[in-house]
């Protein structure tokens, strides 16, 4: 096996981490660790998530954030969209690139976005057409890769399956 030329290196703090804080973050501090963030060189800064505000409460203002920021030449601002509701979301608030993702955990995907694995795929097909027809750059992952808080250990033939799934 050949390693690649390259690596991207995607932050997401600004995301995953301040979503799960106790804390509520006010969008200006967002937008500033965002900023700060872009601000060190980093290529890519995830600043927010168009997902179900009832699920996760902290991303609810991720569209003020995106029309707050400044955004610096050379950063990307992805943001994370788990179907065609979120991805509408993210472009009427200006987002230019999304992320997606599915979850090698069954457990993980019904709590976390209500869904089977299997559905969040289909989803996301309709997701990926949408990016390609509106030129929107799109990023897919693998979450809960190692251990989920429903389900345990996970298996990595699982974690394989969904990868594959996610790239076909």
């Amino acid at each position: 096996m050949s390693w690649p030329r390259k690596v991207k290196i995607v932050e997401v703090g600004a995301r995953d981490g301040l979503q799960n804080e106790s804390a509520e973050v006010p969008a200006a501090i967002k937008i500033e660790l965002i900023e700060r963030l872009a601000a060190t060189g980093l290529a890519a800064v995830e600043a927010g998530a168009f997902v179900s505000p009832k699920k996760v409460p902290k991303m609810a203002d991720s569209k003020e954030v995106f029309q707050g920021l400044e955004r610096r030449p050379g950063t990307a601002y992805p943001a994370l969209v788990p179907n065609m509701k979120g991805f509408e979301a993210a472009l009427d608030a200006g987002v230019t690139e999304v992320a997606v993702f599915v979850s090698a955990s069954e457990g993980f995907s019904q709590h976390n976005i209500g869904c089977s694995r299997a559905e969040s795929l289909e989803r996301l097909r309709d997701v990926a057409s949408a990016a390609a027809g509106r030129n929107i750059l799109m990023r897919g992952y693998v979450s809960c890769i190692a251990v989920c808080p429903y389900d345990g250990t996970v298996a990595q033939d699982e974690v394989a399956a969904m990868a594959e799934a996610l790239i076909g």
